[in-house]
């Protein structure tokens, strides 16, 4: 090692002293070279002036691991990069669609109670139909009608199973919105930590 480290010396000063410009110390540092070789330039290098003082650093080339890795992360960041300023533009649209939290709880009370009026509608049409089938099942089971009544009956069921999701979908969402426009308004910003919520969407 020190007889390396000596010819390593003596090849810098060798160089230094015919006036090189550059002098190039290959990855390790044992190896001192006024050419850089071509098969040893993945390895890394530094180059020196002629006074031995750094000028820059080349690291070793990335392994086929590495850049792999090194691609994920680049997707990644600007995959983050999209997705703050998406929520950037949901908080600003956000902001200016409600002026109080009261605005946000009105909207979503006229909303859900919209909801209820539609399943409200969707009941009670299924009540008089099922009266309607039931009375024929029992006076006249071989009636036309009855198959008719019961698809009907089927399709107010799921109408009204919807109605119940969305209603949950939409109840979360105006809450998500009051949630993340008081952090906001508290913290005056249109960006930050706090998990992010669904698009504003009215």
């Amino acid at each position: 090692m020190r007889a390396a480290a000596m010819a390593g010396a003596l090849a810098l000063s060798v160089s230094m002293g015919l006036g090189a410009a550059d002098v190039y110390r290959l990855e390790g540092g044992s190896l001192y070279t006024d050419r850089l070789p071509p098969d040893r330039v993945k390895e890394g290098y530094t180059v020196l002036d002629k006074d031995g003082r750094e000028i820059r650093r080349m690291p070793p080339a990335l392994t086929p691991e590495e850049l792999e890795a090194e691609k994920r992360r680049v997707l990644e960041r600007r995959e983050q990069q999209r997705l703050d300023q998406q929520q950037q533009q949901r908080d600003s649209a956000l902001l200016k669609l409600y002026a109080s939290e009261e605005a946000i709880v009105t909207a979503r009370d006229s909303r859900l109670g919209g909801l209820d009026s539609q399943r409200a509608v969707m009941v009670s049409q299924m009540s008089t139909v099922r009266q309607r089938l039931e009375l024929l099942e029992r006076q006249d089971p071989s009636s036309a009608e009855i198959p008719v009544l019961r698809q009907r009956l089927a399709a107010n069921e799921e109408t009204v199973r919807l109605l119940l999701k969305e209603r949950q979908s939409e109840n979360e969402r105006y809450n998500a919105d009051l949630e993340r426009w008081r952090y906001l308004k508290q913290t005056g910003k249109q960006t930050g930590a706090m998990p992010t919520t669904r698009p504003v969407e009215r």
